[in-house]
């Protein structure tokens, strides 16, 4: 199926552009900024957790972008930059079509030549493309063009007229042949029963066809919003709908008093979106996949913000027994794993809790959360009633 936002944004071009020529090149450079931000977003969900927070330092700076070159400076560190080091293995095939550098009778050599044609009709002095050239340039070449034809830039209708018939086709190739749009996406939203609605937006609908069942009911709990599958599901967390998924809204800037605003380029609707998420400065921000996350959900049969289990995790099943017994002991108010760093005592605990969630033990399981005041060392705290 096609990608539900690019047939909204389609629909846009259809409804809008189709009274001058000059209406329909304004119309396909609001598509080429939804592609601009629709592909950057997909591809720093795909940023596996690393020690340097190279996802959320991306994140932490796209809701703070006031510009489009600031997407497109981010979605290169996810290509090319020390972030794309941590890419998802399922997106390496993909990342290989924006970087791959080709000549004429490729499509990704046409959209990118398309597009510098416009360019250099605007301003002569546009540098070169060169013989072969990575698909990733056509991002650059697009920011420059919005950048070129806004406010004291804007171009005659005339111009427009000349040259929205290469613009046009520049973004209908991408359009038509981005693999990020390829994807399985969906919406989820978990019902109170622990099963999930899933909307389906984009690809092949078997990866979240579990979620609909009895068995999402003692799995993961993932938090509403828009999921893209590369082999597990990654939340697209830039992309903001609602229930009705009828609109789609970006990050757009005005960063202040806690909050920034999300645009729709679909209906032009704006809506302001909580920065709280992205309060931490960069290098605050804890370097560890086993921080508890920031609101109690419903995990089997308690409500619990224990993150997922570790990565790479070793079994030992000796061990676990022991750790078991005495979580579930009431006579052990206090439980301490003593051992060298790095050793697995935070991993094997996770583990264990992630089991006990399974069964009618506790109704609540919390992980306290560090501040950036706090003492590096960790503390499980069980509640129960």
């Amino acid at each position: 199926m096609m990608f539900l936002p690019l047939k909204l944004m389609l629909g846009r071009i259809d409804r809008y552009g189709t009274d001058s020529d000059a209406e329909l090149f304004t119309e396909l450079l609001y598509a080429g900024e939804f592609i601009v931000k629709m592909t950057t977003a997909a591809f720093v969900s795909g940023i596996e957790d690393d020690h340097e927070n190279h996802r959320y330092r991306l994140l932490h700076s796209l809701v703070r972008a006031d510009g489009l070159g600031d997407w497109v400076q981010s979605l290169d560190e996810a290509l090319i930059g020390p972030a794309s080091q941590h890419i998802s293995s399922e997106l390496i095939g993909v990342k290989k079509v924006f970087t791959e550098r080709l000549g004429t009778g490729n499509w990704q050599h046409e959209t990118v030549h398309d597009l510098y044609e416009v360019l250099v009709a605007i301003h002569d002095s546009t540098q070169p493309i060169g013989d072969k050239v990575a698909l990733r340039t056509w991002f650059h070449k697009f920011a420059e063009l919005r950048n070129k034809t806004r406010g004291h830039g804007a171009l005659t209708p005339a111009l427009r007229a000349k040259l929205v018939s290469k613009l046009n086709s520049s973004i209908r190739l991408l359009y038509a042949n981005n693999p990020i749009f390829e994807l399985p996406w969906a919406y989820l939203h978990r019902n109170l029963s622990g099963k999930y609605k899933v909307v389906q937006l984009a690809g092949d609908p078997a990866p979240f066809e579990k979620l609909k069942s009895a068995v999402s009911t003692t799995g993961e709990n993932y938090a509403d919003g828009i999921y893209v599958w590369v082999g597990e599901y990654k939340r697209a967390e830039l992309i903001y709908t609602d229930l009705d998924v009828s609109d789609f809204y970006l990050p757009n800037g005005t960063f202040r008093n806690g909050a920034y605003e999300l645009h729709s380029l679909i209906t032009d609707s704006r809506l302001r979106g909580d920065a709280a998420p992205y309060m931490v400065a960069v290098g605050e921000r804890p370097p560890s996949e086993t921080e508890g996350k920031g609101e109690l959900e419903v995990l089997g049969n308690a409500f619990t913000n224990l993150p997922c289990t570790t990565s790479g995790y070793v079994q030992r099943p000796r061990l676990e027994e022991e750790v078991r017994e005495a979580l579930t002991n009431d006579r052990h108010p206090i439980v301490t794993l003593v051992g060298r760093g790095g050793i697995g005592k935070t991993s094997i605990a996770l583990s264990i809790l992630h089991e006990i969630t399974q069964t009618n033990r506790y109704d609540v399981i919390s992980r306290l959360l560090r501040s950036r005041y706090e003492h590096r060392e960790r503390v499980y705290q069980r509640q129960y009633y």
